[in-house]
């Protein structure tokens, strides 16, 4: 637990303090008068001395009704159960206000948007909500979003459907038409105060209830026993709307009573920074005479009699402190009200300070990670041509032992959206590396990582590169150490802008390379199959840009580009000149790159990736390839190392 000496707080009881010019304000309801700050008095005018009854007779009204059916059958009130009931009451529902707090698991526009998709559209156009920005906004069936002021919809709400979350059933005006039926949901220690603020002026954002518009309250199974068990009744009887006024009467006594202790406290620290600033300059002569104290020994916490405290020992004597006494009266005040409601413990006064704080409720998930369904591995098997390879260097290839990259991808779902005659051939894998599991079903989850590659000695402009797994990586290496007419190379894809790049094959290598080795090119396809998702530079970008037929600038007005950014061959030569030459692909590969990063992700975003924008149809600005400077010296410390 982490605690501070001292600390300075705030409360309601500076803002209410006698000032030379009155304080006033104004609420709609009068039930948290009795935890007003004592300098504030209630003015109830007489004319409005019956709005409390007028309220709760409004609700009473036959038209109103309590819905106790949950359609999981497992008592649970989430969002999914809320709109199945909100399409099946009759008389239709229009207006959800969730005062309870029920639906955690969506935002607000996402279930704005599921209840119109499940509504027909002759019962509703739009649906209205309030943002994350506390913005009323309204989407429509086509999926547009804006906010309700500028909206055609500001003057058609009586074809819009209306969802308020808990936050929100306060404060909200929409005129609705005096025909609309709203849900409301009932929450655990619901007050009378948030059914008047929430659901009075939650079922008040109704403004004409009791006029042709009418509610339909509904709760879990948990909030439904408790409402039973405050009014006597068991668990057949029938839920009414007076025990659901009765449930939420009876909560508000008991918030009331919970609060007052704080409340006392509040009061009681602010008199005492009061006596401490009663100078001239309205200053404390010592500062430290406004602090409190907040840290506990471990007698004080535990101790018996632990929950004594200085706002305690004022209220429960007759003479309090001497500072205090220009306040008695207000002090006073503080202990008549504690006498009249039977307070006479302050344990958990900061306790109650910390609910207040958090009072936003939370929705807890448990995550759960899905699995691929276990499979027999493929026995691994160095085939005879593998190691001939490893051995003299000399690769064969119409060996059944290597096979192309990315035709060992043939069968995964990218398949069917792989060009073959268009793909380069000499980027290779060995069978051992393609065959991971023995079942003739699809690779999608059973992909390898790529991380081993081997190269001939001396290396040369087109040197063919073949990938290998680790088990023959391990059985090999004696003979590349051996015979040395192979290199054996650790790669890895750079995922992170953080990663070192691992592409230039230098790194570790098996035997040392010579200084002026360069790796193949074959780089791009390297990274394209491993699934690299993020590029060193501008150069790398426009090579990539040019290998797969991608517009990497604003291109000219004569040539047409698709929207992914692909360029028909027919026009490279306007766009890119080397493009011609490096491309071989006469329709796009961007669903089929997508389908391999995809299965390499394993279900991860990478959207907001270098090879993410690429393949969404983005273009790469020079900002986009700044490296942190943790990541250079990070890179410098390797490159000495090596």
């Amino acid at each position: 637990m982490k605690e501070f000496v001292h600390k300075l707080s705030s409360s309601g009881w500076e803002i209410g303090r006698d000032k030379n010019h009155p304080t006033t304000g104004f609420s709609g309801t009068n039930d948290s008068k009795y935890v007003l700050p004592v300098s504030i008095k209630q003015s109830d005018l007489p004319q409005q001395l019956h709005t409390n009854a007028a309220v709760l007779d409004c609700l009473l009204r036959p038209e109103n009704s309590v819905d106790s059916t949950l359609s999981n059958g497992i008592g649970v009130l989430n969002a999914a159960v809320l709109l199945d009931m909100a399409v099946a009451s009759n008389p239709p529902v229009r207006v959800i206000l969730d005062v309870g707090a029920q639906v955690l698991e969506l935002e607000n526009e996402e279930v704005a948007r599921k209840w119109l998709s499940i509504v027909p559209p002759s019962d509703a156009q739009a649906a209205i909500y309030v943002d994350e920005r506390n913005e009323i906004c309204v989407v429509s069936r086509t999926g547009l979003t804006e906010p309700l002021q500028i909206s055609p919809f500001a003057k058609l709400i009586d074809r819009c459907l209306v969802y308020l979350d808990e936050a929100h059933t306060r404060g909200i005006d929409l005129k609705m038409p005096s025909n609309y039926r709203a849900i409301v949901t009932l929450g655990p220690d619901l007050t009378k105060d948030r059914l008047a603020q929430g659901n009075i002026a939650a079922c008040m954002r109704l403004r004409k209830l009791g006029k042709g518009q009418s509610v339909v309250f509904c709760a879990s199974m948990e909030i439904q026993m408790k409402i039973l068990q405050c009014c006597g009744k068991t668990a057949g009887d029938v839920i009414e709307v007076s025990d659901i006024l009765i449930y939420c009467i009876s909560n508000t006594w008991q918030y009331t009573k919970k609060s007052l202790p704080l409340w006392v406290a509040q009061g009681v620290r602010h008199y005492k920074r009061r006596a401490a600033c009663a100078t001239l300059s309205g200053l404390p002569t010592d500062p430290s005479s406004i602090l409190e104290a907040e840290a506990q020994t471990l007698e004080q916490r535990y101790g018996p009699g632990g929950d004594k405290s200085h706002e305690q020992a004022i209220i429960n004597e007759n003479v309090g402190d001497p500072l205090l006494s220009p306040f008695q009266g207000e002090l006073n005040a503080i202990r008549d009200k504690c006498w009249e409601f039977g307070l006479d413990s302050f344990r958990g006064v900061n306790l109650q300070e910390e609910q207040e704080r958090e009072l936003q409720p939370e929705n807890e998930r448990e995550q759960q990670v899905e699995r691929p369904n276990r499979l027999p591995p493929q026995p691994h098997l160095v085939h005879k041509d593998v190691r001939d390879f490893a051995t003299t260097g000399a690769i064969s290839r119409f060996s059944s032992a290597f096979r192309s990259a990315f035709a060992s991808l043939l069968n995964t779902s990218a398949g069917d959206l792989f060009e073959f005659p268009a793909w380069p051939q000499d980027l290779l894998v060995t069978a051992d590396f393609a065959q991971t599991v023995d079942r003739a079903e699809k690779l999608d989850h059973y992909l390898r990582p790529v991380h081993w590659i081997l190269t001939k000695r001396p290396a040369c402009k087109d040197t063919p590169c073949v990938i290998v797994s680790p088990y023959e990586a391990n059985e090999l290496l004696p003979v590349i150490r051996r015979n040395a007419n192979v290199t054996l190379h650790i790669y890895a894809p750079r995922l992170s802008l953080m990663n070192c790049t691992l592409e230039d094959l230098k790194f570790c290598a098996i035997p040392a390379l010579p200084a002026e080795w360069t790796a193949p090119s074959i780089g791009v396809q390297l990274n394209l199959f491993a699934g690299q998702l993020y590029l060193q530079n501008s150069e790398e970008y426009l090579e990539v840009c040019g290998f797969l037929g991608l517009c990497n600038q604003a291109p000219p007005e004569n040539v047409k580009v698709a929207s992914d950014g692909f360029i028909t061959p027919a026009h490279r030569k306007f766009c890119y000149s080397k493009m011609a030459h490096l491309c071989n692909f006469t329709r796009t590969p961007i669903p089929y790159l997508r389908a391999v990063f995809a299965m390499r992700r394993k279900g991860q975003a990478f959207a907001s990736s270098h090879l993410g924008r690429i393949l969404n149809g983005e273009l790469l600005r020079p900002e986009h390839f700044v490296v942190p400077g943790s990541v250079v010296q990070k890179i410098e410390k390797l490159e000495v190392w090596q």
